[in-house]
């Protein structure tokens, strides 16, 4: 991908230092190995973005060079909450219900909709541990158990190109 030359590679180096916002900071961080003719999808494996998102970052900068990353706003809409205020989402299951739980003004309660995995990221993870570690197998003890839950936990979450395609 061609990358302006706006900045030196040691100039970059500098102004990754430099930069307060670590949001920035990644998006000049991109630009460098940019600089020095990696592909974007070998810059998102290391990153660990996609290969769009650096492409974003990469074309921002080439219009406006640092101005442009720091410009290129994220997703959506801002929030309306002050700092202060809390939202918490609440998936509604039976055993997460007590009308004796009493919540401080600034927390306000997100109900998922009944029964929506999709919406619980941490589902489908929950699903693929049991679908490749804990199904068709039988545990001595508790400890057995245990240390073979933490052991699939481990490999699967620290497995970044596993995680992104759960």
């Amino acid at each position: 991908m061609k990358v302006e030359l706006y900045h030196t590679t040691s100039e970059l180096k500098k102004l990754f230092r430099k930069e307060k916002n670590p949001r920035i900071a990644v998006h000049i961080r991109a630009v460098y190995p940019a600089l020095m003719d990696k592909t974007t999808p070998q810059i998102g494996d290391l990153l660990g973005y996609s290969r769009r998102t650096i492409q974003n970052w990469i074309y921002a900068y080439n219009r406006k060079g640092i101005q442009g990353l720091k410009e290129s706003g994220g997703r959506g809409n801002k929030s309306k909450l002050n700092k202060d205020q809390i939202q918490m989402i609440w998936d509604q299951a039976g055993f997460h219900t007590s009308k004796n739980v009493r919540l401080p003004d600034n927390v306000t309660l997100i109900p998922l909709p009944p029964y929506s995995p999709q919406l619980n990221p941490i589902e489908k993870l929950w699903q693929y541990l049991r679908k490749h570690y804990r199904s068709n197998r039988v545990y001595t003890d508790y400890d057995a158990l245990r240390i073979a839950t933490i052991d699939a936990w481990q490999k699967t979450c620290l497995d970044k190109k596993k995680i992104k395609s759960i």
